[in-house]
């Protein structure tokens, strides 16, 4: 059955839906949510005492429900003849005072100021299926109706699916207004929908700048998120939609080894600092008597190959023997008080993610490592870096990572650390040869050297990309006799390299050039006497 128009333009046709709720017939169409799911924001900013108008009534049963609820002086208009006699024939004995009229929301024909709310659910999401300029002007002249017939302290309730185009639009109509306050409320509906169901609420009030409120993921005692800048409200109701339609989309089937993409999550009072990442991963095979867990990994750990990749994740899952793992993020610039703070913050999140064939109380076990929440201590953070001490294992064990923000899952430099008593704080430690890439280039280095009778080494050497200054120091140190030559771009990393990492600028030449530049540079000069180049 054809329910739905084919084309954008049957949406204003007032044929097209006297033929649909012909073909609907007596079933209430709901769309996207009912009165259940909406009770609870209506019955907070609709009183009894309120004038409604309820514009693209159509044959729903919610003007029905909130007159039911002691709200009885509300209008309904419609642009269907059918629908209306239909639907004023149903309710003229049971609901004396309510009142159904055919009318264009596009020309409404009431006074100025008559109404205390407008409520509209769906139909400005049905008529704005495109950007078209006949479209936005439709839309332009229902909210400008909206304007005139709203009261002052009015109310606009816009139930939607805020798709980006609806959003920004409407939006960018009521802030532009200035006398508006403009707040968002995410809705818990019982239907399955990929995106989530929105219900904006535009009051009418008298003040020079327009306030923007947002309550995110379907949680009413949620702290209200507040915004100066109205792009900084959409991208906060777009990263939720995302989420949402990451949870739908995979909770959809079971795909052994499939995982979510990475999903930020935000701190309730704060919508610019990054409290968690979570990705949700499932098993290759399943576990019957373990079907779903969180798994806390400790903050000094997210780049670790166990928790950031694939086959890291599916190790876990194997020795846990869950089928499903939520993988929880810490960030490094947050604080944690223990893994019950992390539990209780993060189980509302989880449970979004929980299989759709567990039962309500299914009790999600939170699993984590023997180190707890773990430790990092930020030394320095710009811009474009960040210098942090990270704790390892429960043996005591410190390390220094230099990361930048363009690629944060990437560790730019890493070297060990010990305990300066002199200073009581840490210092580092070139005794140790990590099984990293340095390691590597200065073990095979060691190799030849030792395989060519040579094991004291000298000479002008050049290293180019000098970075946090970790493999410096170690070719210092493994071959003392050598001259070394750093080269870098950037002279701010010269100084990190000079005050985290411990590189000694009297045992090495420090160059702020372009690397190749510099290479090419000694070429055309005919002064190059390097014996050995890393690049």
């Amino acid at each position: 059955m054809n329910l739905l128009p084919k084309a954008v333009d049957e949406f204003r046709n007032r044929d097209y839906w006297d033929q649909f709720f012909d073909k609907v017939g007596r079933e209430a169409f709901e769309w996207y949510s009912d009165f259940i799911d909406l009770a609870n924001i209506l019955c907070k900013y609709i009183k009894s005492r309120d004038e409604v108008l309820v514009i693209g009534c159509g044959n729903s049963t919610l003007s029905n429900d909130l007159y039911d609820t002691g709200i009885e002086h509300i209008t309904n208009i419609d642009l269907s003849d059918k629908v209306i006699k239909q639907m004023k024939k149903q309710n003229e004995i049971k609901r004396p005072n309510m009142k159904w009229l055919p009318m264009d929301a596009r020309q409404m024909t009431f006074d100025d100021n008559q109404f205390s709310v407008v409520l509209d659910k769906g139909t400005i999401d049905a008529l704005m299926s495109n950007k078209s300029e006949q479209v936005l002007s439709d839309i332009d002249q229902i909210l400008h109706q909206i304007d005139r017939v709203l009261r002052m302290t009015g109310r606009f309730i816009c139930i939607t699916l805020a798709q980006k185009h609806i959003l920004d639009h409407i939006s960018q109509y009521f802030f532009n207004n200035k006398s508006w306050l403009l707040r968002y409320h995410h809705v818990q509906t019982s239907k399955s929908f990929a995106l989530p169901v929105f219900a904006f609420v535009f009051t009418k009030i008298t003040m020079k700048n327009p306030l923007i409120e947002v309550q995110l993921y379907n949680n009413a005692d949620t702290n209200w998120l507040r915004f100066n800048e109205l792009s900084e409200a959409i991208n906060a109701i777009q990263q939720c939609q995302m989420t949402c339609f990451k949870k739908y989309d995979f909770k959809q089937k079971f795909v052994p080894g499939s995982e979510t993409p990475i999903i930020d999550l935000y701190a309730e009072n704060n919508q610019t600092k990054r409290r968690y990442q979570m990705i949700v991963v499932n098993s290759l095979t399943k576990y019957r008597n373990k079907p779903f867990a969180a798994f806390i990994v400790p903050k000094s750990r997210n780049l670790d190959w166990l928790y950031s990749t694939p086959a890291g994740r599916q190790q876990i899952i194997v020795n846990a023997k869950h089928t499903t793992i939520a993988f929880i993020y810490l960030q490094s610039d947050q604080e944690y008080r223990d893994l019950e703070q992390v539990k209780s913050e993060m189980t509302n999140a989880v449970v979004d993610f929980k299989p759709v064939n567990l039962p309500n109380n299914f009790q999600i076990p939170f699993l984590s490592s023997s180190e707890g929440v773990g430790q990092v201590i930020i030394r320095e953070r710009s811009s474009s870096f960040i210098i942090e001490d990270c704790l390892y294992g429960n043996d005591n064990e410190w390390k220094r990572r230099l990361r930048f923000d363009t690629n944060p899952n990437l560790i730019q430099s890493e070297i060990n650390l010990i305990a300066n008593e002199e200073t009581n704080d840490f210092m580092p430690d070139y005794s140790i040869l990590e099984n990293d890439y340095h390691g590597v280039i200065v073990a095979c280095l060691k190799t030849h050297f030792l395989a060519t009778k040579n094991s004291q080494p000298s000479g002008n050497w050049l290293l180019i990309g000098l970075g946090g200054g970790v493999l410096t120091m170690k070719l210092i140190r493994a071959f003392p006799k050598i001259h070394l030559t750093g080269v870098d771009i950037d002279s701010e990393m010269i100084r990190i390299a000079k005050k985290w990492f411990g590189l000694d600028d009297s045992l090495t030449k420090c160059v702020i050039d372009d690397g190749i530049k510099y290479l090419q540079q000694q070429v055309e000069e005919k002064s190059i006497n390097f014996v050995l180049i890393i690049l």
